[in-house]
């Protein structure tokens, strides 16, 4: 696998930006858990 699309759906709206800085670090610190950091794998999201 060189390509992981988490999707979207994240939220954008103006007070959610705690919510948002919560899910962001939980998705970081998975990523970081689960995928090398040699540039191998490309992650997006919406």
């Amino acid at each position: 696998m060189n390509l992981l699309d988490i999707g979207g759906g994240y939220p954008g709206n103006t007070g959610t930006e705690d919510y948002f800085a919560e899910i962001a670090g939980a998705v970081n610190q998975a990523i970081d858990t689960l995928f090398p950091d040699d540039g191998s794998v490309r992650i997006i999201a919406e």
